[in-house]
C-alpha cells in the first residue's frame, strides 16, 4: 500500500471534527454535532437526530420492509409507536404540486 505524502501529519488538516475522548458519544453530543453541521451548511435547524430515525423507518417500509421488522429494528415494544414514524402518507408528489394554479 502506498503512503500518501503528509499522511499521519494532522498539522495541515483543517477538520472541524472534535475528538470526544475515550467515552462513547451521547445523544446530546449527536444533537450538538448535527446542529453545528446544519448551521455550517446554512440549513434549518428544524432537524434532529430523531429525524433520521423517522426517515430510516419510512425508507425501510417504502422498500418493502414490514412494520413488524421495523418495530424490532427500532426497539419499540408496540407497533403503534413504529407507525408514528411512518411518513409515507405525508409525501407530496411533483405531479400534485403541478396541479396548483397560480
Amino acid at each position: 500500500m502506498r503512503r500518501l505524502e503528509g499522511a499521519g501529519d494532522n498539522s495541515s488538516c483543517q477538520s472541524k471534527t472534535r475528538k470526544l475522548g475515550n467515552r462513547p458519544a451521547t445523544r446530546i453530543d449527536a444533537a450538538r454535532m448535527l446542529k453545528r453541521r446544519l448551521k455550517d451548511a446554512g440549513l434549518s435547524d428544524a432537524f434532529s437526530p430523531h429525524s433520521f430515525r423517522a426517515t430510516g423507518i419510512t425508507n425501510f417500509l417504502e422498500n418493502g420492509g414490514t412494520l413488524e421488522v421495523a418495530q424490532r429494528i427500532a426497539g419499540h415494544a408496540d407497533s403503534r409507536t413504529t407507525k408514528l414514524y411512518d411518513r409515507r402518507g405525508q409525501k407530496v408528489l411533483l405531479e400534485d404540486m403541478e396541479r396548483i394554479r397560480y
